[in-house]
């Protein structure tokens, strides 16, 4: 992820980000499946929560900044020379 940035190539970043995650999803997944049910549950439920809740505060600062983001992926689009 470091050299992605420092080279400004967003590929590698946004790959280095991708295996970052699906290298902490597998984790969570092994620690879950040696736990017992209730506290499994709990943990699922807590995660969907937390998701539920990231997805509402994104979608509403989305909305009220929406003019800032829009120039913003603009200016990722733009390829840098």
């Amino acid at each position: 992820m470091g050299l992605g940035s420092f080279l400004r190539i967003r590929v590698y970043l946004a790959m280095s980000f991708a295996g970052l995650m699906v290298d902490l999803i597998s984790i969570l997944y092994k620690v879950l499946v040696q736990m017992e049910r209730s506290a499994r549950m709990t943990i699922i439920g807590s995660l969907v929560l937390v998701i539920g809740a990231i997805l509402v505060f994104g979608a509403i600062y989305y909305k009220n900044n929406k003019a800032k983001f829009d120039a913003w992926v603009e200016k990722l689009a733009r390829p840098s020379r």
